[in-house]
């Protein structure tokens, strides 16, 4: 996709530059275009077929969400997976961002 916006103006002293040939001297013109162009890269991921379909998740199997009381007034975010809901150290979230690992 190609988008392309032109635009121009002019700007000077009110009367002055509208003067037939000094208002060239008190007044400046501008023009602008300004093109964006939307690339979407794909990258194809190969992955193997599986013989039985229960062999397959989602990151989101097997989750459970806090109570309303430990997310909501205790500020409590995602489980651990050993049930607990303490916070984690710095950088010891296991997997790739964005998913929820037990």
């Amino acid at each position: 996709m190609l988008q392309t916006s032109d635009s121009d103006g002019n700007a000077g002293i009110p009367g002055i530059g509208d003067t037939p040939i000094i208002g060239s001297l008190f007044r400046t013109n501008n023009m602008s275009r300004e093109q964006t162009e939307l690339v979407i890269v794909v990258t194809p991921l190969l992955v193997r077929p599986v013989r039985n379909i229960a062999q397959l998740q989602i990151p989101a199997d097997g989750y459970k969400p806090l109570p309303d009381f430990d997310a909501l007034l205790m500020n409590k975010q995602v489980p651990n997976a050993d049930g607990t809901a303490a916070p984690r150290a710095p950088g010891g979230m296991p997997g790739q961002a964005g998913f929820i690992v037990r």
